[in-house]
Formats: structure tokens, sequence, C-alpha cells
């Protein structure tokens, strides 16, 4: 299923604001560490979901999309049903070094499984990987980041 969503000025914003704060923050650390994505301009970017929702399985699939907002509302890009998560659980935004995800519910917290490590989402920005598994309850979503990247010319 491809969606595409416009986001509003205010949010765009919100989102430049806070990726500014944390270029400020990697220029004030003694090491900075530069991946691969920041020396490649991306062509094309998808982002797959495998979704485990109240014992529903489904997968979606967001092609060139910067913003997703998942949730219980009607208007979320990933809609879920269990009780257990916020209207407004979590989103996810692209910055030039990948995809972020920050987590929105305030009484749900939004789980990361990463390399057999967990990790509970704050509202901070956190980088998402190819291969990471969220949970929220008994929700569960598998995360696939495919990247086609060129090199500047």
């Amino acid at each position: 299923m491809m969606r595409e969503r416009r986001v509003s000025r205010k949010k765009a914003s919100e989102r430049v604001n806070l990726l500014a704060g944390m270029l400020e923050n990697d220029l004030q650390s003694d090491e900075i560490n530069v991946s691969p994505e920041r020396t490649h301009h991306p062509e094309m970017h998808r982002l797959r979901v495998r979704i485990r929702d109240s014992g529903k399985s489904r997968t979606e699939d967001f092609e060139n999309v910067d913003y997703i907002r998942a949730g219980r509302e009607q208007t979320s890009d990933i809609r879920f049903v269990s009780r257990f998560c916020s209207r407004s659980q979590f989103e996810i935004f692209t910055a030039e070094d990948g995809y972020y995800i920050r987590n929105l519910g305030r009484t749900n917290p939004t789980v990361i499984m990463r390399n057999g490590k967990k990790r509970v989402l704050t509202e901070r920005p956190c980088l998402l990987q190819d291969g990471d598994v969220l949970h929220i309850g008994d929700v569960r979503l598998e995360v696939e980041i495919l990247w086609e990247v060129r090199a500047w010319e």
C-alpha cells in the first residue's frame, strides 16, 4: 500500500529545528561519525514494515515518503487496533543519514529491539536501522530499510 502525506509547515519547522539541534550536538562531540550514506545522495528510499497487531499480520511499504505517523487515529499512516497503542504512538521521518523514529505516546512505550538489546524510545529521535523490531504492548513491527544510492558527481 503506497501512501503520500503532506506535512504542515509547523511540523516541518519542528523537524528542522530538531535535526539542527542533533547536528549541533554532533559537532560539539570529540568524535564525528560520518556514515557512508552521508557521502551519497539517495535516489530512492523505501521502508517496509511487517506488522503483527491483535493476531493479524500485514506488510506496508512506504516508498520515497519522508514522514510516517503511527497510532490508533484514523489519519495515521500505520494504523493500529490494539488497545495498548496510543492514538499517536510514534513518528518516523527521514534525514540525510537515514530514517529516525521518535516516540509520541505518553502512556504506552515503544520498545526497540536491536542486536538482542531493548531500548525504550523517548521523544528524542533515534536512528532506525534495518532489522530493528519495535514492540508496543502486543504489537510487533519488523523494519526493513532499502536505499538506492548514487555517488555525488
